[in-house]
């Protein structure tokens, strides 16, 4: 973190270089862009606040990447404003939740209600769904019970399927989507698995009632097929994947995902918008 005089002394440089939006002009801008520019503030203070930067100065941060892109990146860096690794979080998490908000709420006034991401509530429960893999694979550890389980992913399959047709929903889409879920849940378990087996200090001590992370993880099932109804149209429109980066961002600070469930959350999603 640096210094508020030397915050102080890079800020006139900075808006030398880059003039085009200045606090005065944005305290002076309509009602929807100050509406549009809180939400920015908030829908990134989570992800930002992984910088170790001031919450004051990550927004300055996150306003200017918004405003003046790639320009900004060496701007910050000669400067002195934080390191380039932190411009590129910076960056990553503004240019997901900017986008989806350019095509999700292109003009939005006070009597408007304001949802970050319609795919909010699904991409959440496929991201909850999951974070059960750690209990399934504690619970499969060391034991005869193999990760890839056949006739518990038919199972699935089917009533997920079978959900899909009575809510009269393209049961091939519904499938796809499960595929995906299914395959990255593996995915995680057997990268605990392996991790448990380059460090056996860290494996499970205690094993995790599987059928009880299964009642789970069918409950998540239902949740997400409902979401699926819900947001048909959204998930076949050209602004599903700003959409979706936007969700998956949310869920990612939310709930705290790291860099193997963040993977695995793009794995399970990577249907979502495949159709368009």
């Amino acid at each position: 973190m640096i210094s508020d005089k030397k915050q102080e002394s890079c800020q006139p440089a900075l808006r030398a270089q880059f003039p085009a939006r200045t606090a005065v002009e944005a305290a002076s801008a309509p009602t929807t862009m100050e509406m549009r520019s809180d939400l920015e503030k908030s829908a990134t203070h989570n992800i930002l606040g992984a910088t170790g930067v001031n919450l004051v100065h990550q927004t300055h941060h996150a306003m200017a990447l918004r405003s003046y892109g790639d320009h900004a990146e060496s701007a910050f860096v000669e400067y002195g404003f934080m390191t380039r690794p932190r411009v590129g979080m910076l960056a990553a998490a503004i240019v997901g939740t900017t986008a989806a908000l350019t095509v999700a709420f292109p003009s939005v006034t006070p009597a408007e209600p304001v949802t970050l991401s319609p795919l909010s509530a699904l991409v959440e429960a496929s991201a909850q769904r999951l974070l059960i893999a750690d209990d399934v694979a504690a619970a499969k550890w060391d034991t005869d019970l193999p990760i890839n389980d056949p006739p518990r992913e038919r199972q699935v399959l089917d009533a997920v399927t079978a959900m899909a047709a009575e809510q009269n929903l393209d049961t091939g889409f519904v499938y796809r989507v499960f595929r995906d879920q299914i395959d990255a849940t593996e995915a995680v378990e057997y990268t605990r698995f392996a991790q448990w087996k380059f460090d056996p200090a860290i494996a499970p001590t205690t094993r995790p009632d599987l059928s009880a992370a299964r009642v789970t993880i069918d409950r998540l099932n239902r949740v997400m097929v409902t979401e699926i109804a819900e947001q048909w149209d959204t998930l076949h429109t050209p602004g599903c994947r700003a959409r979706l980066a936007a969700a998956q961002a949310a869920a990612t600070a939310e709930l705290g995902l790291d860099p193997l469930y963040i993977t695995a959350l793009t794995r399970a999603t990577g249907s979502y918008c495949t159709t368009l």
